[in-house]
């Protein structure tokens, strides 16, 4: 049976994230997009961090034009001095303080079998891994400066840190989003004696412009997909931001440390998924 998405209720949420400050890497499109545009609804002040100056601006006008406090920066975070620089400007801007981080900013490689090089392992581990260091240690200096439990980082993993999948990115960034998920649990212990609470999210199948990059036609795959998750169907980018909000969130005073998965029970499912 196929089902139909369900409506998203942003409007409850209106307003909680008022005089708080965020910074999104990779937030010109796909998830990181959908992460800004309910960050702005919440009431936060917004600060982009992407490679794609032209997305990036694109969003900024259209943010800003409709009454939202939202600035791009292009930053590529696998150099730290760029992430020290823009979290620098941001923080200048907004009485020295960052309430916020989500590491969303990521990169993936196609490869077949075992032929990996130097220069894929280095792209993808220089933004996927090394990247998320950068940005929370050039955050961590603002944010101790902000009400203790106030702040709070959310870095993206992913169900591939849990499963070996065939015919996608393989090796590289399997292995990147496993250490994401590890990563997360020392920066929670070591962030934690400041009240900086940081978790991870595993989304799943979401359909973003990566995903159609490596799957093709949408209307293509989507049937296989179907079968791999309880809830039959590609996620939203809408409904992996709307828990990156929650956990940035007074809700989740409490949860630190965290992995959480939002991926319509893709990993909860075992090997025989919904059959025929």
């Amino acid at each position: 049976m196929a089902l139909s998405n369900p409506p998203l209720d942003s409007q409850h949420t209106k307003g909680r994230f008022t005089n708080k400050v965020s910074i999104i890497t990779g937030g010109a499109s796909g998830i990181g997009r959908a992460t800004v545009l309910r960050f702005v609804n919440d009431g936060a002040a917004v600060a982009v961090f992407d490679i794609n100056e032209a997305a990036g601006k694109q969003l900024q006008d259209e943010l800003t034009a409709a009454g939202h406090n939202v600035k791009f920066y292009k930053v590529d975070v696998a150099h730290k001095e760029q992430c020290v620089e823009g979290v620098k400007k941001v923080a200048e801007e907004h009485e020295g303080k960052i309430h916020f981080l989500v590491n969303n900013a990521g990169v993936a490689v196609q490869c077949k079998g075992v032929d990996y090089s130097k220069e894929d392992w280095d792209k993808v581990l220089g933004i996927n891994v090394i990247g998320y260091s950068n940005m929370v240690q050039a955050c961590y200096p603002f944010m101790t400066k902000a009400e203790a439990w106030d702040c709070s980082v959310v870095n993206i993993s992913s169900i591939q840190a849990h499963r070996a999948q065939p015919a996608t990115s393989g090796w590289t960034y399997h292995a990147s989003k496993g250490a994401v998920t590890a990563m997360t649990k020392c920066m929670a212990l070591d962030l934690s004696a400041n009240g900086i609470r940081v978790n991870s999210i595993s989304p799943g199948y979401i359909w973003t412009e990566l995903a159609q990059s490596f799957l093709g036609e949408r209307k293509n795959c989507e049937p296989t997909v179907a079968k791999l998750q309880m809830s039959q169907r590609f996620g939203e980018p809408a409904e992996i931001a709307a828990a990156i909000a929650f956990l940035c969130s007074k809700d989740a005073s409490y949860i630190t440390g965290t992995e959480l998965a939002v991926d319509g029970g893709y990993l909860a499912l075992g090997p025989e998924a919904l059959g025929e």
